[in-house]
């Protein structure tokens, strides 16, 4: 009888659990393969590169994923990141800044090298129209 009261009691506490769990995203499942790179490095690497904005700029900025539909080779060197000004039109229309999360050299090296974008909000919700 203890033990099914335990094992009751283990069921109970975890559908308590359960609305807290949170579960995990496509891209940030994707770790790729032996020929292309997975989507969770390439955003882990926007995640920490706008950490390090955020601490160094005192803001509160966060990276959007990349889309989940990209591929790319696998890399055979740590990932790079940088802002990137993305122009939407001629001069009347606002540009935006996104995150370029980039590879220098493949590990077949007749690929070229790539860049993935993956776009910034502020606390609004708002994408970046300017750098400090």
């Amino acid at each position: 009888m203890k033990n099914f009261i335990g094992k009751i009691m283990v069921l109970l506490l975890s559908l308590t659990l359960l609305p807290f769990v949170q579960a995990q995203t496509f891209v940030e499942q994707d770790y790729g393969n032996d020929k292309i790179e997975g989507l969770a490095y390439i955003n882990n690497k926007a995640k920490q590169f706008i950490n390090e904005y955020n601490q160094q700029h005192h803001t509160n900025w966060q990276s959007l994923e990349p889309n989940a539909k990209v591929f790319v080779p696998k890399c055979a060197v740590p990932l790079k990141a940088k802002w990137e000004k993305i122009i939407l039109g001629d001069d009347h229309i606002p540009h935006k800044y996104v995150i370029a999360v980039y590879c220098e050299k493949m590990r077949d090296p007749k690929q070229e090298k790539w860049s993935v974008r993956v776009q910034v909000c502020d606390e609004q919700s708002e994408l970046i129209t300017s750098i400090k």
